[in-house]
């Protein structure tokens, strides 16, 4: 987010970067080594497909390394959706929402600057209250 001239990191970003800063991924060597093998690719002393073949394979490295990380989240009850009562309701950081489109009942979980919690969320819709 930016802040008058500077850059300030949202804590969404924190988050993401305190789950990667010791993966590959976040290995800032990588570049200057890329630059490097483009540097040799440009003076025909490498191959462009082995450089792409080097990049297919630390690609498939990063994602297997990335999909292995265990991201906590909170512990979704599985509601009913209060227009048609059939379908069970879609809940993400910022709507809840009837899984059927035809339904297209929607709730935005932030209402006047306030987050509507899992806990909130689920007395709403049982009980309707918060």
């Amino acid at each position: 987010m930016r802040k008058s001239k500077t850059l300030h990191p949202t804590d969404k970003g924190l988050q993401v970067y305190n789950l990667v800063k010791d993966k590959k991924i976040a290995n800032v060597q990588m570049t200057a080594e890329w630059e490097k093998t483009l540097d040799r690719i440009e003076k025909d002393e490498l191959s462009k497909d082995q450089f792409m073949n080097d990049i297919q394979h630390y690609t498939a490295e990063i994602t297997s390394e990335l999909l292995s990380l265990y991201i906590p989240q909170e512990n979704i009850p599985q509601l009913k959706c209060p227009k048609c009562q059939k379908h069970t309701l879609i809940i993400k950081a910022k709507i809840a929402k009837c899984a059927d489109e035809q339904c297209n009942w929607i709730l935005f979980r932030i209402t006047c600057g306030i987050q509507l919690s899992i806990k909130d969320l689920t007395l709403l819709l049982t009980q309707n209250k918060t």
